[in-house]
């Protein structure tokens, strides 16, 4: 029986067992197996069966609840019905990972039942219902946003954020660029690990994103390998990093105020101060060893900085106006 037929126009349709009024997920137009239920079609295997009864021996509650779901004395339970009872904790347990206050679930859906054997990695998704408005829609481990309600005041989401302003940024730190997107915060934050702000746009969230997701595609044949070079922790994994002598100009990208005020300088933090220690490049336990890179010799940090009396660079670093 079908419960939902494509809810939101989303290629899913929930069905409901008529015999254990079970519910699955599934595409529109497939055949699809009832989660718990077993017929004349399904034969489990003979290891199936066997670590079924071995649970059954070493979990007596197990072969308790399968007599309880079927009615029958415990010494009855067919492997058949371990199997079934099996399901049933199953998808109680994988319901349960998914509830989330506000939403009801549904069905949800995973490939290798009922033989025995899910694998919640091949799956349809779990769908449920927003309690507020009956909005049907696919949700995931994380917290789930209704895509017809307004998004809540504390959402972290791209959709709740789509028409506030954001930042696009490139940095230099020392022989490299980083671009990337974030809040006056970020962009201050590379500044305080020695970086140099190069350009600074403002622009919607929306329009910002889809112009560092250009910027990455663009680029993806210069980024660097990360673990060749002593990063700044504010760089994370270092994904958005190119060498400077990479022609890049955000302007080309996204069409917005540049916000970078060459004309405040920021002080370079001093590497005695508290706070330089803390944002001061990673280093390599293996530095002792290998004093011109970090581990097995590879070159880390700026070329720059391994070649003796090659001054670094002077440049300082400039002051970002994250106002209106």
């Amino acid at each position: 029986m079908i419960v939902e037929d494509r809810p939101g126009g989303a290629p899913i349709v929930i069905w409901e067992c008529r015999s254990c009024r079970s519910t699955r997920a599934c595409r529109p137009g497939w055949r699809t197996r009832c989660p718990i239920c077993l017929d004349s079609r399904t034969s489990p295997g003979k290891a199936v069966v066997q670590n079924l009864e071995d649970h059954a021996e070493t979990e007596p509650a197990f072969r308790a609840l399968a007599a309880e779901t079927f009615e029958i004395p415990a010494a009855d339970v067919t492997a058949e019905q371990l199997l079934m009872a099996q399901s049933v904790l199953w998808l109680a347990q994988r319901e349960d990972e998914f509830t989330r206050p506000g939403w009801t679930v549904l069905a949800g859906d995973c490939a290798g039942m009922p033989w025995g054997s899910p694998d919640p990695s091949r799956s349809h998704g779990t769908w449920a219902t927003h309690e507020v408005c009956g909005t049907v829609q696919k949700i995931g481990m994380a917290r789930p946003e209704c895509r017809t309600c307004p998004p809540a005041a504390d959402s972290r989401t791209h959709r709740a954020k789509i028409d506030q302003p954001q930042l696009l940024y490139l940095i230099r730190y020392l022989d490299l660029l980083k671009f990337g997107h974030g809040d006056g915060n970020r962009v201050h934050a590379h500044l305080s690990a020695g970086c140099e702000a190069i350009e600074v746009l403002r622009a919607p969230h929306q329009q910002v994103v889809a112009a560092e997701l250009r910027i990455r595609r663009t680029m993806r044949d210069h980024i660097i390998d990360p673990d060749a070079w002593d990063l700044p922790p504010t760089f994370g994994v270092g994904s958005e990093v190119v060498q400077d002598t990479t022609a890049l100009r955000l302007k080309d990208f996204l069409s917005g105020p540049d916000v970078h005020r060459r004309d405040r300088p920021l002080a370079r933090l001093k590497p005695s101060s508290p706070v330089a220690a803390t944002t001061m490049p990673r280093h390599s336990t293996n530095r002792d060893l290998f004093p011109g890179g970090g581990r097995f010799g590879r070159p880390t940090g700026s070329l720059r900085r391994q070649v003796p009396g090659l001054p670094p660079r002077s440049r300082a670093p400039g002051h970002v106006d994250v106002g209106g």
